[in-house]
């Protein structure tokens, strides 16, 4: 009889451990994470509209407080995808792919969706309008501005949506009305956004981080 309570005593500790040890992996994932996750992307890329950097955008957000991490997720492995995902409060990315990933996202989170509404000719774009700006309304072949598909994929994930218009987009390249190089934003409109949708998200004012500086290397922030 004095065996079966060794081994249950034993189990009760290696439980313990692997509990105790679970948790200071979760915390650590914790630690690791931004409440603010910012995909990059090429082409479409965000850049600020007066520097035309996109450091300049996730500098903005370090200096409005917000805990940020930066990530092209298409160059990483699908496990580092998930857990940079899973551990944001917020996404925030042009439109495209990687928005699909807010099904990572931890119920009730929100998304930021960057559109592409600015100089939105037709679709499919017309060749007098491929590399250039046009103001030429659509006419009845073609479509006006249709993208509603990431605002949908997160009302039916239960997230919270928000858009964001960006300040000017390069003209197309071709007939696919999403061929852009850059997008161009307001880097203090889109961060005081980002902050305001956090506080929401999490019903309590945003933490703050003072005396932090954007490493574009690292993609992420370090104290300064």
């Amino acid at each position: 009889e004095v065996v079966p309570t060794l081994i249950s005593l034993q189990a009760l500790l290696l439980r313990d451990k692997q509990q105790q040890e679970n948790k200071q992996h979760q915390q650590q994932e914790r630690d690791s994470s931004g409440d603010v996750l910012l995909l990059q992307r090429s082409p479409r890329t965000l850049v600020d509209k007066a520097t035309g950097l996109f450091s300049t955008i996730a500098q903005t957000m370090c200096d409005k407080g917000l805990q940020l991490q930066v990530a092209t997720l298409g160059s990483l492995p699908p496990k580092e995808q998930f857990s940079l995902v899973r551990g944001a409060s917020i996404i925030i990315a042009v439109h495209g792919a990687e928005l699909t990933n807010m099904l990572f996202l931890n119920p009730k989170s929100a998304v930021i969706e960057v559109t592409l509404r600015y100089g939105w000719c037709c679709d499919p774009v017309p060749e007098f309008a491929q590399g250039y700006q046009t103001k030429k309304q659509c006419d009845t072949s073609c479509k006006p501005y249709h993208k509603a598909d990431f605002a949908n994929l997160a009302h039916a994930l239960g997230h919270t949506y928000f858009y964001f218009d960006p300040s000017y987009i390069e003209p197309p390249t071709d007939k696919n009305p999403i061929s852009r190089e850059k997008v161009f934003v307001d880097s203090k409109g889109l961060a005081t956004l980002a902050q305001v949708v956090l506080g929401m998200v999490n019903k309590t004012t945003p933490r703050t981080r003072n005396n932090v500086k954007y490493d574009e290397a690292l993609g992420t922030q370090r104290k300064i």
